[in-house]
């Protein structure tokens, strides 16, 4: 994942967005350093696969669908971990999330 991000990474000469960058590199960092818990447990490129869902009749692997159900349950975790106090405490950081909404649905549970 990490590799993929540093090859697809563009030379920015906007300073609000450089800033915005260092601060969540840093906030990152002070995590990692300080040993708190960070839900990144499960990041994975699944980008091949949506594409696949957008022809019709297509239809996803059960390794696939478990790996998008990993992917959601991680996407939950980091949602619970940004409470009002690590908003406040890890702004920058919170920013990933800031235009996106976790929105509770029915699971099927096995």
């Amino acid at each position: 994942m990490h590799v993929i991000r540093a090859n697809t990474l563009r030379i920015h000469t906007r300073k609000e967005y450089i800033d915005v960058e260092l601060r969540q590199t840093h906030e990152f960092r002070q995590l990692l350093q300080s040993t708190i818990y960070f839900p990144n447990d499960y990041t994975l490129n699944l980008a091949k696969e949506l594409r696949l869902l957008s022809i019709p009749g297509a239809m996803l692997s059960g390794e696939e669908v478990l790996q998008f159900r990993k992917l959601t349950e991680n996407i939950q975790k980091i949602f619970r971990w940004f409470d009002p106090e690590r908003r406040a405490t890890y702004n920058a950081l919170a920013k990933v999330i800031e235009h996106v909404h976790y929105e509770k649905g029915n699971h099927c549970d096995d």
